[in-house]
């Protein structure tokens, strides 16, 4: 969720493009952080309907198990058998069916339950909950970031042909252009390159468009990193997606791309006249598809 100025953020909170300056308002315990803690205590000290129902029958059934046993013991020592075989059918049926066990085997589970699930993220509200998915025939979750990592990373490179670069050259400046950002996918380029033992030039004149991509001087050379509708052709596209059907894979065709001229329209109104005589001319502005178009005509293609 975006930020803007004077928002209220969180202990976590993960910064994406440019600086970020917060001011601490509220004490270490009254944090986020500390809220979850507190409520996994309060969890911990909540009794499920099972430990109500044992404790409640806790005193009742050891006295009753007291009660047996000494039956189990006597009994058969009234009906002449021996005191050794009497004695160790009476201690066997003691430890079998001790109280201990019982209510060993009911109030121990929830807590162990709900600080496992705390320090995996879960947060369970009380020992209740963790009885019901015995009970439960459904379950619905999030996939990303539950079932998924959520993490994307680069699974392959294919350069375009007549660039004159091969995967290395072209992740190594993907990832230079890409280093300042604090963006996900920007991350997994760079730590692609990473893992390949790739050396980063220095990025200078960085610049990020949201939605767009990231521009950024490598080597004297301008390399612009961005979605594909923003830099590859129709054809550049086309070729992709052949590509990875061939591996099993699927592609993502971004929207078709009108010709230059073509569904374009210009945002503001030049001035009447030359600058510097009496006039001021605007800047125009055109959606995105178009300066693609503008750009392709022009011969001055992105990297």
């Amino acid at each position: 969720m975006a930020k803007q100025a004077g928002d209220e953020v969180f202990a976590g909170t993960v910064n994406g493009t440019g600086a970020l300056h917060v001011r601490v308002e509220r004490d270490p315990s009254d944090s986020v952080i500390a809220r979850i803690v507190k409520m996994v205590e309060e969890a911990s000290e909540t009794k499920a309907p099972t430990r109500l129902f044992i404790e409640k029958v806790e005193q009742r059934y050891s006295i009753g198990m007291v009660i047996a046993t000494l039956a189990v013991f006597g009994i058969p020592l009234v009906f002449g058998d021996s005191l050794q075989p009497a004695l160790l059918r009476a201690m066997t049926f003691m430890i079998v069916a001790s109280p201990c066990a019982v209510v060993l085997s009911t109030m121990p589970p929830p807590l162990s339950a709900i600080a496992n699930a705390g320090r995996r993220g879960v947060l369970a509200k009380s020992a209740v909950v963790m009885e019901r998915p015995g009970q439960i025939d459904l379950v619905a979750l999030d996939k990303t970031g539950t079932l998924a990592e959520g993490t994307p990373r680069v699974t392959s490179i294919r350069p375009l042909p007549g660039t004159g670069l091969d995967e290395g050259d072209l992740l190594t400046l993907a990832a230079a252009a890409e280093h300042p950002s604090e963006h996900r996918l920007a991350r997994a380029v760079v730590a692609a390159a990473r893992e390949r033992g790739l050396h980063l030039p220095e990025a200078t004149g960085f610049s990020s468009v949201p939605g767009e991509g990231v521009t950024a001087i490598i080597e004297g050379r301008s390399v612009q990193v961005g979605s594909p509708s923003r830099l590859l052709t129709d054809a550049d596209n086309e070729r992709a997606a052949r590509h990875l059907a061939a591996q099993g894979r699927h592609y993502r065709r971004p929207r078709p791309t009108p010709p230059a001229g073509q569904g374009c329209r210009s945002e503001g109104v030049g001035g009447g006249g030359a600058p510097g005589a009496g006039g001021r001319r605007r800047r125009q502005r055109r959606p995105g598809p178009c300066r693609r178009a503008l750009r392709d005509r022009d011969g001055q293609g992105g990297f």
